[in-house]
């Protein structure tokens, strides 16, 4: 998944609930996976409304979310049955916003990076709660120097974290072994 913000809501492809891997989609504009709903509203056809009102375009849209053009309309069709607002409207050449789509602009973008950064946050590290083990690797000299201050401050913070040391023998001593 890209991090770049630009980039964060296309990569959930129409797809909010499981990130993994692009949906294929019908001509309905469904997956096939079970959506996720809040009051009766397909929450994943929010992605496509970003991506509509973005670009002014259903066919650019449906590019971009690698969707085709008639499953991007009936995500289309679906929001505007839902809003009962045409959303967007054919204005000669151009797609225009409605005043509708054009207030529900800036929430619905902003509900999708809240989702975004809920989904990809990753939790602190607590060593006072993890139990965790830890397998190090470190020369005599490391284990000698380092490992006290290490369990001082282990110690200190009250970690429950367990600590494995294994030995790291250099590649000049490895050298020197086989050279007897």
């Amino acid at each position: 998944m890209a991090m770049h913000v630009g980039n964060c809501i296309t990569q959930c492809h129409l797809w909010i609930i499981e990130m993994h891997t692009p949906a294929r989609y019908d001509e309905c504009g469904n997956s096939g996976r079970a959506s996720m709903r809040f009051k009766k509203l397909d929450l994943n056809l929010l992605v496509a409304l970003d991506h509509m009102i973005e670009l002014r375009s259903v066919s650019a849209a449906a590019e971009k979310m690698f969707m085709s053009q008639s499953a991007m309309s009936n995500a289309l069709m679906r929001l505007r049955t839902y809003f009962d607002d045409p959303l967007l409207v054919q204005v000669g050449k151009k797609m225009e916003l409605t005043p509708r789509a054009e207030a529900m602009r800036a929430p619905v973008r902003d509900i999708l990076f809240r989702i975004e950064a809920t989904i990809s946050s990753q939790p602190e590290f607590d060593p006072t709660v993890s139990t965790r083990e830890f397998s190090i690797l470190l020369s005599d000299y490391m284990m000698r120097v380092l490992m006290p201050i290490v369990f001082r401050t282990l110690n200190a913070q009250g970690a429950k974290v367990r600590l494995n040391f294994g030995r790291r023998h250099t590649r000049r001593r490895s050298c020197l072994n086989m050279a007897k």
